[in-house]
């Protein structure tokens, strides 16, 4: 059960996370893994490697996340949040602007098999 931050530009005054590129743009979560965020900000994230934006969730992993902010984070097929294979989602206030895939289409959160709440 492993969640990750990857490396990233910095995180400023109000301790925003910006600019973090990789496989799961700011955060990759492998199998099993239970992420909870709350009033946190996605800034202009970008997976280098195809999937992902801001968030990947893998494989019967769940997130909770409650005031969040999603922004400019871009993958080449994803957006903010991309979850697979069994992902539960809870998203309670969280707000999504600008978020977009290779194309420059607006592309908030991708779900494949999974539950959104």
């Amino acid at each position: 059960c492993d969640s990750n931050v990857a490396g990233s530009d910095g995180v400023d005054e109000y301790g925003e996370l910006y600019g973090a590129t990789g496989f799961g743009g700011a955060i990759y979560s492998t199998e099993y893994s239970t992420l909870t965020l709350n009033y946190v900000s996605f800034i202009s994230n970008r997976a280098i490697n195809g999937f992902r934006g801001a968030i990947r969730l893998f494989a019967s992993c769940e997130m909770n996340s409650t005031t969040s902010r999603y922004k400019r984070n871009s993958a080449s097929n994803g957006g903010a949040i991309t979850a697979i294979e069994e992902c539960i989602m809870r998203l309670n206030s969280d707000a999504f602007e600008h978020n977009h895939n290779g194309d420059n289409l607006i592309n908030n959160i991708i779900l494949s098999e999974c539950s959104m709440y």
